[in-house]
């Protein structure tokens, strides 16, 4: 079983003069409580609670790895588009830039304005 201990000195001076290793003693009694309180709880129930939240992990991991499939399909099919939209294009894009620029002028009114 892991443990993470947080602790705030309150007296600095009775932490170095009553106690020979302050942090020596605080990781002491930390272990004492924390066996105290895990030798009376049921074994099984702390087991299937440890196991409970591993299933979870790997729930939630499972999800991620299935949202990382679905966005990578997403852009797979951009890309897919992307292609099919250049390739579709590309026979125009043999047209030269002065045909354009007649069918360009062809499509403009002849006046913008009247006089």
């Amino acid at each position: 079983m892991n443990a993470v201990v947080y602790f705030r000195v309150v007296d600095p001076q009775k932490a170095i003069i009553q106690v020979e290793n302050y942090l020596m003693a605080t990781s002491q009694l930390a272990q004492t409580t924390l066996r105290a309180v895990l030798s009376s709880a049921d074994l099984d129930a702390l087991l299937a609670i440890a196991e409970d939240e591993r299933d979870d992990a790997v729930r939630d991991s499972a999800k991620a790895v299935a949202r990382v499939e679905r966005l990578r399909g997403e852009v797979d099919g951009v890309a897919r588009s992307t292609t099919a939209l250049a390739t579709a294009e590309l026979p125009h894009a043999s047209t030269p830039l002065a045909e354009i620029d007649v069918e360009l002028q062809s499509a403009l009114p002849t006046r913008l304005f009247r006089s």
